[in-house]
Order: structure tokens, then sequence, then C-alpha cells
């Protein structure tokens, strides 16, 4: 029975609430209410029922912030007893805001989930890390704690519009925070990701159109930041022909620390809307992974994932333009 049966990731949103309501974010903004949360007698009947389809090894906590979900605790003492400590689950990834970790004790209660032989991490999302955001005492005292008690922990830097000018002071104060409770892991701690249908001025997708020297050099200039530390970083939802060509050395050194995305895995999502047999079930080269015909000749092509031509005619990419070098 288990033969017949495919490796799948579940996205489990528990809710779509969230402090920051990011107007970037991918959630439409009506689902962004309780009344869309799932009840945890709904989350226990989901993986019972996609157990029997799935092989479900890896378990992602999306959202909205799976923290405010109002049976947080609850839910983690569930996947606890019956996925996590028998190793049902193997890989488990919590991705939030994180702001609530200011309370110590959520902390606390939390190290046992993340600082154990689970392979498991958190992922904050940087996006509104800067002094003007109303939460930013309270996240720069998060993201202190959860380095504290060595936590597994992924730093997502998200270029925006809104933080564009600040990222790099963002990117110091995290590498700075790397190498005072870090600097022994190899952990990939950083994951730069790139939402780029954000100029800087006015509402077009034209961040790369409008300012693409700008944007390369801030880019850049995170890189090297990480580079010369040694510490390693992770890059996302990006295409490496759109680094400059003429960043050569930069690009030899991502050759040894980016990682492509796996395209076989199969991800199965359950929210309010999408329950038991009406689970959304898709991949990732679904979505926005692909190579194309520049990409054939391009020196990166075994260590990129692409991009489709969908997704750059939506959000107004630059083209494709293919690394080749003079040798």
């Amino acid at each position: 029975m288990n033969n017949k049966k495919k490796e799948s990731i579940l996205f489990l949103y528990p809710t779509y609430v969230c402090s920051s309501n990011c107007n970037f974010c991918f959630i439409d903004p009506k689902l962004r209410k309780r009344s869309n949360d799932l009840s945890l007698d709904e989350i226990k009947n989901n993986i019972l029922y996609l157990e029997k389809i799935y092989i479900i090894n890896q378990l992602a906590l999306v959202g909205g912030d799976p923290l405010l979900y109002k049976d947080f605790i609850p839910l983690m003492d569930y996947l606890g007893d019956n996925y996590f400590w028998n190793l049902k689950i193997k890989s488990f990834v919590l991705c939030t805001e994180g702001l609530n970790c200011s309370s110590k004790k959520l902390v606390n209660y939390l190290s046992k989930f993340f600082i154990s032989d689970l392979n498991s991490c958190i992922h904050i999302s940087l996006n509104n890390f800067y002094p003007e955001d109303r939460f930013f005492k309270k996240r720069k005292q998060a993201i202190l704690n959860l380095a504290k008690n060595k936590f597994n922990v992924r730093f997502v830097i998200i270029f925006t519009k809104n933080n564009i000018n600040k990222i790099e002071s963002i990117s110091k104060f995290i590498n700075d925070l790397f190498l005072r409770y870090y600097s022994n892991s190899t952990f990939h701690n950083f994951i730069v990701e790139l939402r780029l249908p954000f100029n800087l001025k006015g509402d077009e997708n034209e961040l790369f159109v409008s300012h693409p020297d700008y944007f390369f050099k801030t880019f850049n200039n995170i890189c090297n930041l990480f580079f010369k530390k040694n510490i390693p970083f992770t890059l996302r939802n990006i295409p490496l022909c759109y680094l400059k060509k003429d960043s050569v050395k930069i690009l030899d050194k991502i050759s040894k620390t980016y990682k492509k995305v796996d395209v076989n895995k199969k991800i199965v999502r359950i929210d309010k809307q999408h329950q038991l047999k009406y689970a959304e079930i898709s991949t990732y080269s679904d979505e926005k992974w692909k190579l194309q015909k520049e990409c054939l000749l391009c020196n990166l092509k075994d260590m990129c994932n692409g991009i489709t031509k969908t997704y750059i005619k939506k959000f107004k990419y630059p083209k494709l333009n293919p690394f080749i070098s003079n040798d």
C-alpha cells in the first residue's frame, strides 16, 4: 500500500490572520479574518485523511501568522505527540513574523521543537524590519530571543518598495547576529527573497525597469556582506541571470551556496476553503519554476530553476539574460 503513496509536503494554513497585512502578500485580504481559521478538529481530520493517500513526512505551518492561531499551543502539542517525536514527520517549518517570540515564555515552550533532533526551523520574514515600522522593537526582541536560545532560524530578507533603502542596514544587523550566535553553525540562516512587483514610486510593477542599477547594487552589496564573512545563505525566487554580469566573483561564490529547488516535490495545501478531498495539490514547477530556451546556454542552468514566462509577464520582471562566460 505504501509503495503506491507519493511523498508530499503538507502546507497547513491554520489562520490567515497577520499583524502586518502587507500589501504585497500573496494572500487575498478578504481571507484575513478569524472566521477563516481552521478548527483544531478540522486540522486533525485533514491530516488523518491525507495520511491514507500520501506519505507526509514534511510539514510547513504557514499563514497568515501561525503564532496568532488561537489554538497554536494545543496544535503543537498534538503534532509533537502524534507526528514529531515518533518521526512520522521528519521535517517541520514554521513560517511567521515572529512577533510573539518577544515572549520568553513562548520561546521556552517552542525550544523543544526547534532545539532537538527534529529537522526543524523557523522562517522569519524581515520585510517590515526597519525602525519606522510600528512593530520594529518587538520584532527585534523576538529575533534576539530566538538567537540567544540557538534556535534554527532562517531570516527571509525580502526586497519591497518599503524597505529597499534600508535593506543593507537590515542585513548588517542580521549579519552581526549570526557572527555572535551562529558562527559555528553550517545551517543556512539566510534566505534572500525577492518580491519584485514594487517600485520606489507609484503603484506599477517596475522595480527593475525603473531602478535596475540601484537594485542590483543593493543586492550585490548584500551578497558581498555575507561572502566576506563566509556566511552561508540561499537565494529564492530569482533566476540567477538577474544578477549583474560583471559580478563574476559573486556568481562563482553563489554556485557554491545556492540551493536549487526540488521541483519534483508534491505540495498538499490545506486551509478553510480547501479541505479533505478538496485540498489543493500542486508542485513547485506548477507555480513559477521552469527553465526556458534561453536558459540552455547559461553556465548556471544546472543550479538555477529559471522562471516561467507567465510569471515574468504578470509581474513585469526583466527578460532572461543568460550568463555566458568568455572561457
